[in-house]
């Protein structure tokens, strides 16, 4: 593959305005609310997806999944309405592509990273710089952190740091042989240093060296360090 291509013609696997039709028979507004999702392809050709879907009067955002039995056919996507998990305050959004670990006895573990919104909303004029980590160990029941897995502080290797006011659209870089590897080599988020700031940078942020294999947390601290 190659950033120019060839590509393949894009096929609509999730209408978010369909899914947030409701919302203006409810409160006769439109959801201006695209639906964040990613995922990951697994080895069986099965796609496990997540995706936020805007609810309530204020547009919070509650994640779900989204399941699709072959990864090419468009007609086999079958996203849930059943929320991922209860949040408070604004939900959480931006998913990154999910990866996968294995636990003590044997069982895959997934994991992602959200944005998390609970604190203020990005659409409100207070965008937070915290993301928390979800895991699961059957992709569809999933586990929320109470604790953060990154947040506005970035450490440089020259001792100096730097807070910003808002870092959204987390992204783990993997490595490894395939694309289902569960090397974690960084994290990437869109970063606003302030409040003021008219444009929004993409930074890359090393993470500590984790070798594929089994994870002796049942899947529940494997991104301790992020932040």
């Amino acid at each position: 593959p190659h950033p120019t291509g060839p590509w393949s013609e894009p096929v609509l696997v999730l209408n978010s305005t369909i899914w947030n039709e409701d919302y203006w028979a409810k409160n006769h507004r439109f959801a201006h609310c695209d639906a964040n999702l990613n995922g990951i392809i697994l080895k069986n050709n099965n796609f496990l997806g997540l995706w936020r879907r805007c609810e309530t009067p204020d547009l919070l955002t509650i994640p779900h999944t989204l399941f699709a039995s072959d990864w090419k056919n468009a007609s086999t996507y079958q996203p849930s309405i059943d929320p991922l998990f209860v949040l408070t305050g604004s939900g959480a959004e931006d998913p990154t592509n999910i990866w996968t670990t294995e636990t003590k006895d044997g069982r895959v573990a997934y994991h992602a990273i959200f944005h998390d919104e609970q604190a203020t909303r990005c659409m409100l004029g207070e965008c937070p710089n915290v993301g928390r980590h979800a895991f699961s160990l059957d992709g569809k029941a999933w586990s929320y952190s109470k604790v953060n897995a990154y947040n506005g502080t970035i450490l440089f290797q020259n001792g100096t740091s730097f807070t910003a006011d808002t870092r959204a659209r987390p992204h783990i870089i993997l490595g490894g042989e395939d694309y289902n590897s569960n090397q974690l080599l960084a994290l990437s988020t869109g970063l606003k240093p302030t409040k003021e700031s008219g444009y929004v940078w993409t930074l890359v942020q090393p993470l500590r060296h984790h070798a594929a294999g089994k994870n002796n947390h049942q899947g529940s601290e494997e991104t301790k360090g992020l932040g």
